[in-house]
């Protein structure tokens, strides 16, 4: 079956250069690219499209044109293409062919008198403008516009959105409220005093408001499913990957093999390998509840939670480390998907590619000769561009949790699913089974020690994140030196605990917390939070021990940036006098990890 196919077309002039075309031109095909790269739709796009060059794409995707976006110069009569131009009355007759066509986007100056003609001719949805418009304020709107579609939001919603990130960023006395208008090919008036861009739906098809992007089909990669499939028949092949990095893992494959002992009793061995923060939801996967110990929906969901916490983990390693290189080398720009991760709400969080953005972030790595702290993150990004089993893995993972979060999941399929998801979890968190020679650190306190005219030392006092029992930290009974200090309270990675001082570390804050150490609670448990999305001006965690209808749900599994705790202040010593009353003070105990996130914000965006 033909996919549809979004098409791109830019034109610029010699005599009236518009500076930023080529730039909305990248930026749309870095946001829509991934979408070809799943073959949810294919994206195709012409950089310097002559008249020649569109009525050869119209003849060759004819009938496939699921949205039409055009770029540069325009007027009410035509588009500005290279080395001439094409009539909006021809234009339009071949658009009416394209059977399947929702939306028209024509992002170029006053091509709102076009709008009528397409109107008449049946087109269903179009976006124009009824005045000049500025070339940066026009690369911006498109990027919004189809970030949002990316995410899952109708028409409707994503031209919504564009207009208030417009808003946001331009202010609002620029831009007026936004227009939506149903057309029946009557004559079109418009008013000067609304935003440059309208979005003008036809009568006959009111329902395209609510279109959206098509998902992902599921691509089954097993050949010869398991005749009697249980749950957990698949994961205990992760030791297989482990012990290439844990030799002493091979005996116990040896006694697996022999029959000395049963395949499922390795999984929690498996468990304690991994850094807490995927334990926790693998653990869930394995346990002796009834909704894990069948191929339902509710093992489908936790497949793919755990999925999703492991691509978090891997993405906020890489970018942590990004940070800490741009900072030294003020070089690399930051891929468009950095500043979506920075800025993600809770709708475009629930689509956010984390394994397609870990890849746009290596190739920075790679064009900066820039070494992972993580040294076989070098193979992940190889394995991605290669697309083999890890990269289809990834795939089909991620088409189900698109079709989970979207609802348009197929549930007489969910048993089948659930085999697949445990095959692909399985080569997914192999390939990734490298970590286990790294260790995520709690660090709970720090002390300086130094004698005059000595080196300054600095103890850490630390506890491993241990995968085995996620309740209670244990505690190292020394302090440990380290060679720079960290932030107290941080969540580290580190390669080597043998060596009594630690030399080699990366901080993973603000995007891995232990929540323990801002509420000043047990110093001995574990509350581990991972970076969700922005709320409100505010930075949302996500618990990494909730399962995944907690995950998705405002509960007490979530905590803000902006939360307050209001405490009664009393003087310690009360002598009688008159004004020594209590007073309350407000405490906001996650400030730091807002200040955090604005610094890093304004470093690598600003910076890109």
């Amino acid at each position: 079956m033909s996919k549809p196919i979004i098409y791109l077309a830019f034109a610029n002039d010699e005599n009236a250069h518009l500076a930023v075309l080529k730039e909305e031109s990248r930026q749309l095909m870095s946001i829509l690219g991934p979408l070809h790269d799943k073959e949810a739709v294919e994206v195709y796009r012409d950089e310097s499209t002559s008249v020649h060059d569109l009525i050869e794409s119209f003849e060759r995707f004819d009938g496939r044109f699921a949205i039409f976006h055009y770029g540069g110069h325009a007027g009410g009569s035509s588009l500005h293409l290279e080395a001439g131009h094409a009539h909006a009355n021809g234009i339009a007759e071949l658009l009416s062919r394209q059977k399947d066509l929702q939306l028209v986007f024509l992002n170029g100056c006053s091509t709102y008198a076009q709008v009528e003609r397409l109107m008449q001719l049946g087109i269903k949805a179009v976006i124009a403008t009824s005045v000049a418009i500025a070339d940066i304020m026009a690369k911006d709107f498109s990027s919004w516009f189809y970030r949002a579609l990316v995410a899952k939001k109708s028409i409707k919603s994503a031209f919504y959105f564009a207009v208030s990130a417009l808003h946001t960023q331009y202010g609002d006395s620029s831009c007026k409220p936004a227009l939506i208008e149903y057309r029946g090919g009557l004559k079109l008036d418009i008013d000067a005093d609304i935003i440059p861009w309208g979005l003008y739906i036809n009568e006959q098809h009111k329902e395209t408001l609510n279109w959206r992007l098509p998902d992902r089909p599921i691509q089954r990669l097993l050949p010869h499913p398991l005749d009697n499939y249980s749950p957990n028949d698949y994961l205990p092949k992760i030791l297989g990957a482990m012990a290439n990095y844990d030799p002493s893992l091979k005996r116990i494959i040896d006694e697996v093999k022999s029959g000395k002992m049963d395949k499922r009793e390795v999984l929690p061995i498996i468990i304690q390998k991994l850094p807490w923060t995927i334990g926790a939801q693998l653990q869930k996967l394995i346990s002796r509840s009834e909704s894990m110990r069948k191929a339902g929906l509710e093992r489908l969901q936790q497949s793919i939670q755990t999925y999703i916490v492991t691509a978090q983990v891997l993405l906020y390693i890489l970018v942590s480390q990004y940070w800490e290189e741009q900072r030294k080398s003020q070089s690399g720009n930051a891929p468009q998907q950095v500043n979506e991760l920075l800025i993600l709400n809770e709708n475009s969080a629930q689509f956010f590619d984390y394994i397609d953005t870990l890849g746009k972030i290596g190739k920075v790595f790679i064009d900066n000769g820039w070494q992972p702290f993580v040294s076989k993150f070098s193979d992940l990004f190889t394995a991605l561009t290669e697309k083999g089993p890890f990269y289809k893995a990834y795939l089909l993972l991620e088409s189900i949790r698109e079709q989970l979060a979207s609802g348009r999941l197929n549930t007489s399929s969910v048993p089948q699913l659930c085999e697949e998801a445990e095959n692909s979890l399985t080569i997914f968190i192999g390939t990734i089974s490298f970590l286990i020679n790294y260790k995520m650190v709690a660090i709970r306190d720090i002390f300086v020690t130094s004698s005059r005219y000595q080196t300054v030392n600095y103890l850490h006092k630390l506890g491993s994140l241990n995968a085995a029992d996620s309740a209670y930290l244990t505690l190292e009974s020394d302090p440990r030196p380290f060679k720079n200090h960290t932030e107290s309270g941080a969540i580290l990675l580190v390669d080597d605990l043998d060596h009594e001082k630690i030399s080699r570390f990366l901080s993973l804050s603000p995007f891995i917390i232990d929540n323990n150490v801002f509420l000043d609670k047990s110093r001995e448990s574990l509350d581990i939070y991972l970076y969700s999305h922005v709320e409100n001006g505010e930075y949302v965690y996500k618990n990494v021990n909730s399962q995944f209808q907690k995950m998705i749900s405002q509960n007490a599994y979530s905590i803000s940036t902006g939360y307050e705790e209001k405490v009664e202040v009393k003087d310690e010593v009360d002598i009688g006098w008159e004004f020594n009353e209590s007073s309350v003070k407000i405490l906001r105990p996650y400030a730091l990890l807002k200040t955090q996130f604005e610094i890093m914000k304004k470093e690598l965006i600003n910076a890109g």
